[in-house]
Formats: structure tokens, C-alpha cells, sequence
């Protein structure tokens, strides 16, 4: 099993002044053999992984340190503290009741607290409504309980095949599905959500992977509210992606390529966005800005992983953010933001063609509207990314918007080859994202009251600001 996480941002758009939070965002994943290294190839950018519970307190301990000992977080799985047997990281039971499950766990309980700082949550079953069984809600509440009393401050979740079954363990923090792959399975029940983005899939296509992860973002970018919960973590298992030599081995290049750019764009510093992906019908391609060299580089099918310096160079000699990227026919637009604080476009033709960089024009402004301080753009931090934060480039009926936050704190627009850059106002505390609803464009942002805020285009104007629903 292999998931993502993270943790929802909590900024929104209003003149009103508020506190603004800075986004808190996590990612990892969990190993299908359940052992702390089955993810090396790419465990250099995960903050979350998988530890099986073995009942043992020093085997327990090895398993966190062996992960901690990376800096990625841990979500320890207690399934087999049920197991009416010898405990083993399988769903196999008998399964026993809750005075197995005390006698069980309560020599764990030190371990746990003196690791909390490590730990992401405990996952009590891993559903408990399907053929393999499991203990009954009434077990699965007391132990609950029990983790709330003596493992206080650590996140407990049920993940049950059906989402609607949640409700017969209501006292768990999270709730989690199988069904997960739209956030609308969960967000009706309010509470922070663990959804499996993938499961059982095997090589999910690179369409599928970006239709959902653009699904995801666009749940992302809806206001806080008990009727909206946040997303605490995204899963992904089995068939999706396998590193191991198991009856499971149907291996899905896109999304391994997927898993290691999202993790390569958080390290550098672009947190959750849209990540710089192409899907063709029988091709896609990665852009992304090296963390160590700032240069800009992409891969393809056929050559991942390995990644390439654009031919082209990268415009001012590096960039701290990663490029934005649409698709036109047959041709890739590239917008990225250069360490010199301006935009620079350039093409790629789905052959491999390259055109030079372009610097954008920053429009009839008496000052460089773009130009934000270079020291702190290029800081890879939470801070640096809402305050610098890429552009957001989209193709919709045939245009390419571009969408940018200025200095102004301001969201400006362009669609390029036909209109000059537009304010659209705002106060923005993050970069802006572009989505569609109900086949119409919106562009949503947050801002300085926790909210998001968005804007609709009706074909020839823009409405104004207002809550996003």
C-alpha cells in the first residue's frame, strides 16, 4: 500500500483582515510488504510511511526509528492486534475481542507516546465490512476509546470498504474509505478524511492519474466547513503501484512518475498545486525545477526516471519555481518564473522541438508588478510559497489563461495572444488556481479571512468575487 498526504491549507479572499495560516502539507506512502525500506527509490521526498504492528514493542520501535530516522512520519497499522493467532501483517483471521485487543496493545502504549512526535496516525482495521471480516463496531469503538485515553493527541481512523459505515464507529478522528477516489464519497460527513485515491488498479493510465489528481485540487480549493471537511491523506495500493516481487507486480510507470514529482514539488517549496504534467494519447511528459541545481528539466515516457536540462537553458540562469504547463495541439506552453522575479514562456512540440525563452511582458504598470523579493522566492518554504507562488496556466475552449498573483496581492489574468494582463483584484494569500464547474472556468484563491474565494468567467466578463460553495 502507498499513499499521500497532507494536511488542507486553511487561507482564503477578503478585504477584511485576518489571520492568514500558512499551509501545512504532508506527503508519503505505504509499502505493499509492509517493511520500512520496500519504498527507496523514492523515499528521499516522503514524509509519511507504513509501519505493520507486530504486537511486539521492540520490533515496533525498530520499524519507527528505521522511518523516523528519514524525517518521513509514521502510520502505524493495528489490524493485527485482533488477530486470534500468532500476529502477521495479514487481513487473515480469526480476529479476537476487545479484551484481546488491550492485552495486546497495552504493551505498546510506551512505545507510541514516547514516538508521538514521529507518528501520523493509527489505522485500528482496515475494513472490517468486507469478506476478510474483522471485529464488531461495538470492539472497534472501545478500542478507540482506549487509544484516546492512553495514546492521547494521536489521530485514530477505521478505514471501511464502504464509506457510509463509518458512521458505526462515530468517535474516530478520521474517517476513511476504500472508496475514496472522489472526495465527495466522505465530504457529507464532517470529519477530516482518508480517502484511497487508488486501489487495486493495476497501471492506472496517466489520464486517470491527472483527472484525479485535478479532482482532488479542485476540492482543495473550497472553503473550510464542517459540510466541506478537509483531506487529511490520499492513499494509494496493491495493484496501482508495487515494489516487490509478489503476486502484485503490475507495476504503473505514470503513477510511480506522478508519486516522485508531487514529492520533488514539495521539496521545492510549491506544495500542493497542479504539477507540471502532460497526458497525450500515447505519450506523457514531467517539467520540473531541479531543488539542488534550480535548473529546469523534464522526462517523458521511454525516459523516466531519468530527467534532461531543457535544451533551452533555464531563463536567468535558475528558478525556485516550478514551471506552469498547458498543452496547444500539438505544442507544450511553458511559463515559469525565473530567480530574476519574471515570467519567461516557451515551447516544446510533442517531437521535441524547442523555442527560446520569452520574457512576458509585465503590462502598462508603473513598477514590476511580478517582481517579488529573490531572496525569499527562492526560499523552499511554506512561507515562500504563498507569498511567490508559480503562476497557474490553463486551456479552456480553445484559450490559454494564464493567472498570476502580484505584488499587489492581486490576481491578475491574461488570456495570452488576446488580451493584456487584467487585475481581478482581490487580496490573495496564495498563488490562484484555474478549474472548471459545470463547463464553466472559475479561478479560486485563498485569502486573509481562511476562505476561498473564486471567479467565473461567462465568455466575455467575470463575475465577481464570492465564497467558493
Amino acid at each position: 500500500m502507498k499513499r499521500l498526504l497532507f494536511v488542507m491549507m486553511a487561507i482564503g479572499m477578503s478585504t477584511s483582515p485576518a489571520l492568514a495560516v500558512n499551509p501545512l502539507f504532508r506527503y508519503g506512502f505505504m509499502g505493499g510488504i509492509f517493511s520500512p525500506t520496500e519504498d527507496a527509490r523514492v523515499s528521499s521526498w516522503n514524509d509519511i510511511h507504513y509501519a505493520c504492528h507486530f504486537s511486539d514493542p521492540v520490533r515496533l520501535q525498530n520499524l519507527i526509528t528505521q522511518i523516523a530516522q528519514r524525517g518521513n512520519k509514521v502510520l502505524v497499522e493495528l489490524s493485527s492486534v485482533f488477530q486470534n493467532h500468532t500476529p502477521t501483517c495479514g487481513l487473515n483471521g480469526p480476529w479476537g475481542d476487545f479484551t484481546l485487543f488491550s492485552s495486546r496493545i497495552r504493551p505498546l502504549v510506551s512505545t507510541l507516546n514516547a514516538n508521538k512526535l514521529s507518528l501520523s496516525a493509527l489505522i485500528l482495521f482496515d475494513e472490517p465490512d468486507t469478506a476478510h471480516g474483522g471485529p464488531s463496531p461495538a470492539t472497534l469503538q472501545a478500542a478507540v476509546n482506549y487509544l484516546h485515553v492512553h495514546v492521547p493527541g494521536v489521530p485514530v481512523l477505521v478505514n471501511w470498504f464502504t464509506a457510509s459505515n463509518n458512521m458505526r464507529v462515530p468517535n474516530a478522528d478520521w474517517y476513511a474509505t476504500t472508496k475514496g477516489a472522489k472526495p465527495s464519497s466522505l465530504s457529507g460527513f464532517g470529519k477530516p478524511m482518508f480517502l484511497w485515491w487508488f486501489n487495486n488498479e493495476a497501471s492506472p493510465s496517466a489520464d486517470t492519474i491527472s483527472n484525479r489528481w485535478t479532482g482532488m485540487l479542485n476540492y482543495y480549493y473550497r472553503t473550510l466547513s464542517p459540510s466541506v471537511p478537509p483531506i487529511m491523506s490520499l492513499g494509494w495500493c496493491c495493484d496501482s503501484i508495487e515494489n516487490f516481487n509478489g503476486p502484485w507486480n503490475d507495476n504503473s510507470t505514470e503513477l510511480d512518475a506522478l508519486l516522485m514529482h508531487l514529492g520533488s514539488l514539495r521539496h521545492a517549496g510549491s506544495g500542493i498545486t497542479r504539477p507540471g504534467h502532460i497526458h497525450l494519447s500515447d505519450d506523457w511528459w514531467f517539467f520540473r525545477v531541479n531543488p539542488g541545481t534550480g535548473q529546469c528539466e523534464y522526462t517523458k515516457k521511454g525516459l523516466f526516471p531519468t530527467y534532461r536540462p531543457f535544451p533551452i537553458g533555464t531563463p536567468s540562469g535558475r528558478s525556485s519555481r516550478w514551471p506552469a504547463v498547458t498543452l496547444e495541439g500539438s505544442n507544450i506552453r511553458i511559463v515559469v518564473r525565473a530567480n530574476d522575479s519574471n515570467f519567461y514562456e516557451a515551447f516544446v512540440t510533442t517531437s521535441g522541438t524547442w523555442t527560446k525563452w520569452t520574457r512576458l511582458n509585465s503590462g502598462p504598470f508603473s513598477r514590476d508588478l511580478f517582481r517579488f523579493n529573490d531572496v525569499t522566492c527562492a526560499a523552499r518554504t511554506a512561507t515562500a510559497e504563498r507569498l511567490c507562488g508559480r503562476p497557474d496556466l490553463f486551456r479552456f475552449k480553445g484559450v490559454t489563461w494564464l493567472g498570476v498573483r502580484g505584488v499587489d496581492n492581486a490576481i491578475w489574468v491574461q488570456r495570452r495572444g488576446i488580451d493584456p494582463w487584467t487585475s481581478l483584484g482581490g487580496v490573495a494569500t496564495s498563488p490562484p488556481l484555474f478549474k472548471i464547474v459545470n463547463d464553466n472556468l472559475r479561478i479560486a484563491v485563498f485569502s486573509t479571512d481562511n476562505k476561498v474565494y473564486s471567479r467565473q468567467w461567462n465568455g466575455s466578463s467575470w463575475s465577481s468575487w464570492a465564497i467558493e460553495p
